[in-house]
């Protein structure tokens, strides 16, 4: 990993006014930009989602620029000093990167190179990802319990469903084991275009759509010849996804699911048991559960 330097602003709309008057569009393109409502937006009430803190509260913005040596960004906060509102707090953080771009043991000898930059070296088994920061890069604890419950599965010229794909990392590995057709959606607004990176820098192909779980079960077709669903999210996301697709799905859908935290594991299973959605095994990996089985077409109370 290598060491970066983090220039921050923590700005005040209330006293400082709209902080854009203070920085060019050039450098705002630069910028790590976080308010509080887009905040909200991103977590919303969710308690699973939600950081421990905010990094702002209301009326407040935090600007982040990157620098990578610390006289670079000594020299950036001192302008920033004398160019600012003296109510403006700037200061410098320091970190490891830990996004982009890197080569990340994932499971087994399979390594994840996330960047274009990263190249496979020679026999490397390897699922190259495209480092746009979609949620799944292979470190994540949910994603390598996916991919514990996935090494035990038979893939092979399996066809399957890739629900809220992310960077897709999951529908990769199924095709390195040997999926011959698989169909991955997510709602992330540059979804389409992280999909079409990873095809070509891995040299596969298969079905991507940016949309929601509504929008891609209007259109899919082939409920009853899928023979896998995988489905990392948190309970927020998943419940819908498998209350919809319990009616779909045949009973010869192995069904992988993770994303739920440990303290939600009863309602988690509560939930299964009234969408019908049947446990062969459970995982544990930290603090987060994981989940196989099939759904059995059967929910309590409907029965004749």
């Amino acid at each position: 990993m290598e060491h970066f330097y983090k220039i921050i602003v923590d700005w005040s709309l209330e006293r400082s006014g709209p902080y854009e008057d203070y920085f060019t569009p050039e450098m705002l393109a630069r910028a790590s930009v976080e308010d509080f409502d887009s905040l909200l937006a991103v977590y919303g009430d969710d308690p699973d989602a939600m950081p421990d803190t905010y990094p702002v509260g209301e009326g407040q913005v935090r600007l982040a620029f990157f620098a990578p040596c610390y006289d670079e960004a000594a020299t950036m906060k001192g302008l920033l000093e004398r160019l600012l509102p003296p109510e403006a707090s700037v200061f410098i953080e320091e970190g490891e990167i830990t996004v982009f771009p890197r080569r990340i043991p994932f499971i087994g000898d399979i390594r994840i190179l996330l960047g274009e930059e990263v190249k496979p070296l020679p026999q490397e088994k390897a699922i190259r990802l495209w480092g746009s920061q979609i949620f799944g890069t292979g470190e994540h604890a949910t994603t390598r319990l996916m991919a514990e419950m996935m090494d035990g599965a038979d893939f092979h010229a399996k066809r399957g469903v890739d629900a809220g794909a992310g960077s897709c990392i999951l529908t990769l590995y199924a095709l390195m084991k040997g999926a011959q057709d698989f169909y991955a959606f997510d709602v992330a607004d540059n979804f389409r275009e992280t999909a079409g990176h990873v095809m070509a820098l891995n040299k596969v192909r298969f079905h991507a759509f940016q949309e929601d779980h509504l929008a891609f079960a209007a259109r899919y077709t082939r409920w009853k010849e899928t023979d896998f669903l995988l489905a990392n999210m948190l309970p927020r996301y998943l419940f819908p996804v498998l209350a919809l697709f319990a009616e779909k799905l045949s009973s010869r859908t192995c069904v992988l699911l993770s994303g739920i935290p440990e303290g939600r594991r009863e309602e988690a299973e509560a939930f299964f048991e009234r969408t019908g959605f049947a446990v062969t095994r459970s995982f544990q990996r930290e603090e987060w559960a994981g989940y196989t089985g099939f759904f059995t077409g059967k929910r309590p109370g409907t029965e004749l």
